[in-house]
Formats: C-alpha cells, sequence, structure tokens
C-alpha cells in the first residue's frame, strides 16, 4: 500500500495538479492583492484550483481504494515540474504573507530540490 501511495503521489496527473493549484494561487492573490477585492479573475481561478484539487483527491481516493495500478512519473521530467512546484511556492509566500517566509521557507525548497535532483540523476 505504501508503494501505491507514492506511485499516486509521483505520477504525471498528480504533479501536474500540484502545479495547476499553485498556479491557481498565484493567480487568486494577485488579482486579491491588485485590486483589494474578488473579482471576476479572483473567482475564476479559485474555482479552478479548487476543481482541480478535488479530482485529484477524488482520482487518487478512487486508485487507491480500488487498487488500480498507477505509473509513477520518469525521474527527469518530474524533477523539472516539482523544481517548478517549489519555485512557485516560494513565490506565492512572498506575495501572500512577505520576504521573511519566504526567506524561512527557502532552505527547506533548496534541500527537497537538491534531494529531488539526486534522485533523478542518479537514476541514470
Amino acid at each position: 500500500m505504501k508503494e501505491q501511495v507514492k506511485n499516486v503521489f509521483n505520477s504525471a496527473p498528480c504533479e501536474i495538479a500540484m502545479l495547476l493549484i499553485l498556479c491557481s494561487m498565484i493567480v487568486t492573490t494577485l488579482a486579491l492583492k491588485a485590486d483589494g477585492a474578488w473579482t471576476a479573475v479572483s473567482v475564476a481561478t479559485t474555482v479552478v484550483g479548487t476543481v482541480v484539487c478535488v479530482w485529484l483527491l477524488v482520482w487518487a481516493i478512487y486508485r487507491l481504494i480500488k487498487r488500480i495500478p498507477v505509473k509513477e512519473m520518469a525521474p527527469k521530467p518530474r524533477f523539472v515540474v516539482e523544481t517548478c512546484s517549489w519555485i512557485l511556492l516560494l513565490y506565492w509566500f512572498y506575495i501572500a504573507a512577505s520576504w521573511i517566509v519566504a526567506l524561512i521557507w527557502l532552505p527547506f525548497v533548496l534541500w527537497a530540490v537538491i534531494r529531488s535532483a539526486k534522485s533523478a540523476f542518479a537514476a541514470e
């Protein structure tokens, strides 16, 4: 079961969904900061992010309950997508909170990216 959970969360649909969720978080935050109110852009990106998040959870739970095998994403493309996600998360911390929060998270992000790079490029 542990291996199946790992495969589900390292699969291409999950990695792309996480990237889309982070993008919607950034667009929503930027729209709210720029206008100071909920605009059509804020609402639309929040709805898109929520739909992607709910779809991801339902998809993962369905796959785990039915024990449907999921193919893990190839290491190098997963490294690229995960690194982009980490950079977007740092940027979201920067715009949503402040530069100090992003700075606090920076060592954890660097550790995760280095760890991911080691596993991605060790598979060669």
